[in-house]
């Protein structure tokens, strides 16, 4: 994933996931429970889930981040024992797609 070499103020880091729905459920248990834990990282100012209106299995995630340094920090560091953690419970049965976003 690239960054943005410099960019100054909050960060939004989108995450959007389309999970199966056998695993609707608990996936959405777990997500509930998978953002306080993001939100306990250093940076992170906010995090919110929406579904998809249209798609119930389509789940759209929002992060705030302080700036571009914590979302590198986060990229660096927790990044791959979050996704694991998903990976570990729910294997093959959701996607995601990430991206970042900084202010103009």
């Amino acid at each position: 994933m690239t960054t943005p070499e410099s960019s100054a103020g909050e960060v939004l880091y989108e995450v959007v996931l389309t999970v199966d729905p056998s695993i609707r459920d608990a996936f959405r248990a777990w997500l509930a429970d998978h953002i306080e834990h993001m939100l306990a990282l250093d940076g992170f100012l906010a995090g919110e889930a929406f579904v998809d209106a249209d798609h119930a299995d389509d789940i759209t995630c929002h992060y705030r981040l302080t700036d571009m340094a914590a979302m590198t920090a986060y990229l660096d560091g927790a990044a791959a024992e979050m996704r694991k953690d998903g990976l570990e419970r729910f294997g093959d049965k959701f996607s995601a797609r990430r991206r970042i976003l900084t202010q103009m």
